[in-house]
């Protein structure tokens, strides 16, 4: 029978994604819990992960934004 850790080397995309799906739930569950509240400036602040998800719809909107101006100023080719 295989040990643990020769079953971890035939498969490392699995270990991998294993790990990734690892790392972002502690860091989902530190953002919500860890993260106090107590010196927040604004009513919004209060929210878990407020921070967080701002800045990921900030990175998919400029990502959006970028992809129309990519699109208005293409040329066609002859």
């Amino acid at each position: 029978m295989k040990s643990l850790v020769e079953k971890l080397i035939i498969l490392p995309p699995l270990v991998v994604k294993i790990f990734a799906l690892l790392i972002g739930l502690i860091l989902v569950i530190w953002s919500i819990f860890g993260v106090g509240s107590s010196h927040a400036h604004i009513r919004l602040e209060k929210i878990p992960a407020f921070w967080s998800i701002f800045g990921l719809a900030a990175c998919i909107m400029l990502i959006f934004i970028a992809i129309l101006i990519g699109k208005a100023i293409r040329v066609r080719e002859n």
